[in-house]
């Protein structure tokens, strides 16, 4: 099986179930991207469509998935799983958060009529619209300027890796 691949963060790779995959449950500690790729002479924006994923954005913009993680990263993401979903999967999430609440309420023996099961849904699901509709338009590095951001970081690791070696 072929291991999804990246360019920024770094996993290690560990066996599971006859196979081998990224640990993403530790992730060693990384510089930051450097404050000057934020700026508007590398920064770009775009729409992002719904179920779409940061392996096809970053095919889209630099024909290779590897840069997955730099738009995450730019992104201030913190899971793949951010970016806009279709409105049916928003109704579900909606669905799914009234009836943990309607179970928290019958637990605490609380009497709901139909008005305030209504008002309490229609703030959830403007709650969950709001957070799919977070990362619409993401921030990208434009093509041309990749290759010096990865260069920069390629150095910064190797920096770092240096540092750790006089440490100990």
């Amino acid at each position: 099986m072929k291991l999804m691949k990246n360019k920024y963060l770094v996993f290690e790779n560990i066996e599971f179930a006859d196979s081998l995959v990224k640990n993403t449950t530790t992730l060693n500690i990384l510089p930051d991207i450097p404050n000057k790729y934020f700026g508007a002479d590398y920064i770009r924006n775009m729409k992002v469509q719904d179920d779409t994923l940061l392996e096809a954005i970053s095919f889209e913009l630099y024909e290779s998935t590897d840069y997955w993680d730099i738009l995450l990263v730019l992104n201030g993401m913190r899971s793949m799983n951010e970016l806009p979903v279709n409105h049916d999967i928003v109704l579900n999430r909606a669905d799914r958060e009234l009836l943990k609440w309607k179970e928290k309420g019958k637990l605490l023996s609380i009497k709901i009529n139909d008005e305030v099961i209504k008002e309490k849904y229609d703030n959830i699901l403007n709650i969950e619209i709001e957070k799919n509709e977070k990362y619409r338009y993401i921030k990208y590095i434009a093509s041309d300027d990749l290759a010096e951001l990865t260069s920069e970081l390629e150095k910064i690791k190797e920096e770092s890796k240096i540092n750790k070696n006089i440490l100990i």
